[in-house]
């Protein structure tokens, strides 16, 4: 923009009660516009927070011979939602009221567009606040049900016996589900023949995933993908990680998505005698197989029933040699406990069931 002094008190109008006394000074009253001196005769005036469009519509109006290009296209705009952009341009002054007008006008309608996108912005985080206190009060009260007396656990499992009692209603009755469905559904029953003291229906809930041991060593993703080794392996595992819904969303068009799900395959991977081994300072005579020292992701593969089982052999060899030599859990001899495990039988390490893994 061109240098200029004159005085806006020549241009009737709201402009002098601003108390800005060149155009480059009523341009920063604009949201979003910065003005920064080049040389005594040119300014650069970038423009934040709106796109192309509006930016376009504003430089036009200040100089219709204006060439802008985008520097930035990338910057976080508030609350870190929003992508804006930034323009940035030399303009000559502008000529009349008129235009100043225009001008004005257009960063008004800008003002009123940051508005509404700012109250947008508060309903998301308004939304997404809710879901943190709605998680957080999901997981103290799956605290308080680990907590729970029998009394609160049987009331634990009426909740779950009336949450399914409902889907199958729902499946089998509702209108809205296809009829073919809720033909098939019809069709089943509960076991004649079995939970007859529960109304045949199962007397316990399965629990998928529940406390976990922190031990001497935590099984983590890596050590099903790409850590697959361990010197000190009792037993392998190649169940995919598989981990179920967490809740079902609705959407707006009525179809229901379901969150949290987590089905990803993987290769064979060995399993450390050290995750089912409690830390030192705390237990020196306790093997963990079933809950063992996994995160959520390697729980998710190392959970299966055939696993289990090669580790509970292993805590079963290994607690017989913590009788034989009066010795700690942690100070088990590796060597003499594979050996032992090897003779009844089991598969300790990739190179052994698959030799050309060795030269990987």
């Amino acid at each position: 923009m061109e240098n200029t002094r004159r005085s806006l008190r020549d241009y009737p109008g709201r402009y002098p009660r601003s108390g800005a006394t060149s155009f480059p000074e009523i341009l920063r009253l604009a949201p979003g516009v910065e003005v920064a001196q080049i040389d005594s005769d040119h300014w650069s005036v970038s423009i934040r927070g709106f796109g192309a469009e509006l930016a376009n519509k504003l430089l036009v109006l200040i100089d219709g011979r204006s060439v802008y290009a985008p520097l930035y296209a990338a910057s976080i705009g508030r609350r870190r939602l929003l992508r804006c952009r930034t323009y940035s341009v030399r303009v000559s002054p502008t000529r009349n009221h008129d235009e100043l007008s225009t001008l004005i006008d257009t960063f008004n309608e800008m003002l009123g567009q940051i508005q509404e996108r700012d109250t947008a912005l508060r309903e998301v985080q308004d939304s997404l606040e809710q879901r943190v206190q709605e998680r957080t009060a999901q997981l103290n009260a799956a605290n308080a049900d680990l907590e729970a007396s029998y009394a609160g656990k049987a009331a634990l499992w009426q909740e779950h016996l009336l949450y399914t009692q409902s889907f199958f209603y729902f499946i089998s009755q509702e209108p809205k589900v296809p009829s073919s469905l809720r033909a098939e559904v019809n069709q089943w029953g509960l076991p004649k023949d079995e939970f007859a003291d529960t109304a045949h229906w199962p007397n316990q809930l399965y629990i998928r995933e529940g406390r976990r041991l922190v031990g001497e060593y935590v099984m983590r993703q890596s050590d099903l993908q790409t850590e697959r080794t361990k010197t000190d392996s009792i037993g392998m595992g190649s169940y995919n990680s598989d981990s179920h819904n967490i809740q079902r969303v609705v959407m707006p068009d009525g179809t229901v998505q379901n969150e949290g799900d987590v089905q990803v395959p993987v290769q064979p991977y060995e399993i450390a005698y050290r995750s089912i081994a409690p830390k030192r300072s705390e237990s020196e005579n306790l093997l963990v197989p079933v809950c063992l020292s996994a995160t959520h992701a390697a729980y998710s593969s190392v959970r299966m029933e055939p696993q289990y089982m090669i580790i509970g052999q292993a805590a079963g060899v290994a607690a017989a040699l913590v009788i034989q030599h009066h010795t700690s859990i942690q100070d088990v001899g590796i060597p003499d406990l594979q050996q032992r495990l090897r003779e009844h039988g089991a598969i300790l390490h990739l190179s052994e069931e698959f030799p050309s893994a060795a030269a990987r």
